[in-house]
Parts: C-alpha cells; structure tokens; sequence
C-alpha cells in the first residue's frame, strides 16, 4: 500500500493519494487507487477511484458518475454525472451525493422517510477504504478473520476500528 496527504499539507488524517491491494481467500485481489485533490487528470478528472480486477476494472471520476469496462476493456455499464465535478472543491467533487444520503439519513431518524441506502450497504461499500486508511495510519499489512472480518494481530490497528463516543452518545446494544 501506497498513500499519503501529498496535495494539500493540512491536519486532515486521511491520505488525498491512496493505491491498496486487497487479497482474498479465494486467490482473488483488488488494486484500488484513490486521488481526492489531485488536479492532473486520470481518465478525463482529477479526482476519483479506480477500482482493478480480474473480470473488469470500475473508474469513478470523482462524483455519482462512473464507468465499467469488462475484462477486454469493453465499456459495459456508464452513469453520467449529473453536476459538473470541481476538483478543487476539498469536500465533494459534487456536493450532491453527499448531502443527498445526510439528508435522508436526519430524515429517516425523524422518522419521515426509509433509508434509500441501508446501513450494512454502507459498511460493505467503505470497509475495505477503511482498513486501507487503518493501514495507511498504521504503517503496516493488515491481516482479518475473515469469518468475522475483524483485524488480527495488530493492537495499533485495532485501536483505529473502534471510536470515542462524546458523554451521552455512547453507542448502546441491546
């Protein structure tokens, strides 16, 4: 794994240029390459992921838009954004996607709506951004139980998989 804050020297914690490889039991693995600042383009945008894999490659330009080409290169599948992307914009290429799930998650807690994008969805999509950024922070491989999908054997990095809740926000399971 590759990555750092190489764009803007700030406090944030997360790396602006990532590359992670992900390898599975099945002898399957996954390159994923993330630019959040850069402003040299990649496939037509300065900002993004690039997700490789055996059977095809899935490139996101920064925004609700994205491309998916086969493992011939074939363009198979292509969503086009539906706002014009800035990458210099350091919180969202688009502001919309965002503000679109915060909206609907406030709502749904006021009980005015259903979730549009399911909270265990949402694990699945970020949980192998997170354990590379765990990685990234923690300066070494992780290795997970992958009948649990907790991190093994890295005290250090346990430690990022888990948070501070303020005094009365604790998270409660019944």
């Amino acid at each position: 794994m590759s990555s750092g804050r190489y764009v803007f020297r700030d406090d944030w914690q997360t790396p602006d240029t990532q590359v992670a490889t992900f390898e599975f039991d099945n002898g399957k693995a996954i390159t994923w390459e993330g630019r959040s600042c850069s402003s040299y383009p990649i496939d037509g945008s300065g900002r993004g992921f690039i997700i490789y894999g055996d059977k095809g490659t899935l490139v996101n330009k920064g925004g609700g838009d994205y491309q998916i080409f086969d493992d011939k290169n074939k363009l198979v599948k292509e969503i086009k954004p539906s706002t014009k992307l800035d990458p210099n914009n350091t919180v969202s290429a688009t502001g919309d996607l965002e503000l679109t799930h915060f909206t609907n998650f406030v709502e749904t807690i006021r009980e005015n709506t259903k979730l549009t994008a399911p909270i265990d969805e949402g694990h699945k999509s970020v949980l192998l951004c997170h354990l590379a950024n765990i990685a990234q922070r923690t300066g070494t491989t992780l290795h997970c139980d992958t009948t649990n999908g907790h991190i093994k054997d890295n005290k250090a990095a346990t430690q990022l998989w888990k948070r501070e809740y303020e005094k009365g926000w604790e998270m409660r399971v019944s």
